[in-house]
């Protein structure tokens, strides 16, 4: 669903003409030294939440969103969305 709207709002509202890739887990957490499969995927949260927070934490300017990153229950699935937004080169 993510994909679907973040791919509308760029085509209907900025014209955008790209390409979106899915991120699978596995992509999201590239170079966390975490091998696939389903007893790793614990491990794999871990590290994307990792990711989200050294992102953030990394810019000055978002002082204000990490700490509302901080403040939130759910970093799991909120990492997840944000690192299919983020390019994958990240």
């Amino acid at each position: 669903m993510l994909f679907t709207l973040i791919d509308h709002r760029l085509r209907t509202e900025h014209g955008w003409t790209g390409v979106i890739e899915f991120a699978n887990a596995s992509v999201k957490t590239r170079g966390a030294g975490i091998a696939a499969g389903k007893s790793n995927k614990r491990d794999r949260k871990l590290a994307a939440i990792t990711k989200v927070t050294e992102t953030l934490g990394a810019c000055s300017a978002a002082a204000d969103k990490l700490a509302w990153w901080r403040a939130q229950a759910k970093q799991d699935d909120l990492a997840d969305a944000f690192l299919m937004c983020l390019d994958a080169a990240h």
